[in-house]
């Protein structure tokens, strides 16, 4: 079974782009595709002048599948317990938004996060469809209605999704049925103290997540080239500071029971 761990011992990346030229560009696709919809007549003063063709508007409206239209056609026959192309590799990502506390009378830590899963599910390829848009941002409702690798941090002491004003679940479907997953979460987690320095401790934290219910021949795990980064680039305790934070991917072989 493979299972990914990241450990703190006491990224986000911004692009900037030159979006007006493919703003331009998109807006002139647009022109031309729009320009189909139109005849053309001759004006008083010998040019050319568009006139809608309301045939060739309805024609046009009607080529795209809709959310609604591609949601009802991909769920009609899809089954939840099925795992996408019977071995799935799933992406692992972890943003660290904050870490609050760190008790050395219950060695444990508390902070906030935000994970994405990310993998493909062909029973949800879409792109044959003729689809309006090329991903679908939805309900996290829709969520228990799909495949999910069942994972969860299984050394954690609480994990909760938080749920102001609504639980944080976000959810994207691509049209080739990849799926993106990503939850904001409160975690409290174990800490090994060395206290034999006192009061110069040092602290690791660890949490471990992993698919609760399925073997690596059914789901692999694995990181993201980013795996686990902080959403500020300082992050300040009372007492400690925060000297690093590692990823790392285990693999473990359990065997039968012995008698």
């Amino acid at each position: 079974m493979y299972y990914i761990t990241f450990l703190l011992l006491f990224l986000i990346v911004g692009c900037a782009c030159n979006a007006r030229r493919s703003v331009y560009r998109r807006n002139s696709r647009t022109l031309r595709r729009l320009s189909r919809n139109y005849d053309w007549e001759v004006d008083e003063h010998g040019g050319l002048r568009p006139i809608i063709n309301p045939a060739k508007v309805e024609r046009a409206t009607k080529q795209c599948a809709n959310d609604s239209y591609i949601l009802s056609t991909i769920m009609q026959n899809y089954n939840r317990h099925k795992i996408p192309g019977g071995q799935v590799e799933v992406k692992v990502e972890v943003w660290v938004q904050e870490i609050t506390t760190i008790s050395d009378i219950t060695s444990d830590f508390q902070l906030d996060i935000y994970i994405s899963e990310m993998w493909l599910d062909p029973a949800l390829d879409y792109s044959a469809l003729n689809p309006c848009k090329y991903n679908l941002s939805l309900n996290s409702v829709l969520l228990e209605k799909l495949w999910t690798p069942n994972s969860c941090f299984i050394n954690s002491k609480t994990a909760d999704i938080h749920k102001s004003p609504f639980p944080n679940i976000f959810l994207l479907i691509y049209a080739n049925g990849s799926v993106w997953t990503n939850y904001r979460l409160k975690l409290q987690g174990p800490c090994l103290m060395d206290l034999t320095r006192f009061p110069f401790d040092n602290v690791t934290c660890s949490l471990t997540f992993e698919s609760f219910n399925y073997n690596t021949d059914e789901v692999q795990m694995s990181w993201t080239p980013s795996g686990v980064s902080k959403m500020r680039d300082k992050m300040e305790l009372a007492d400690y500071e925060l000297v690093d934070i590692k990823n790392i991917r285990n693999e473990e072989t359990f065997g039968p029971p012995t008698e």
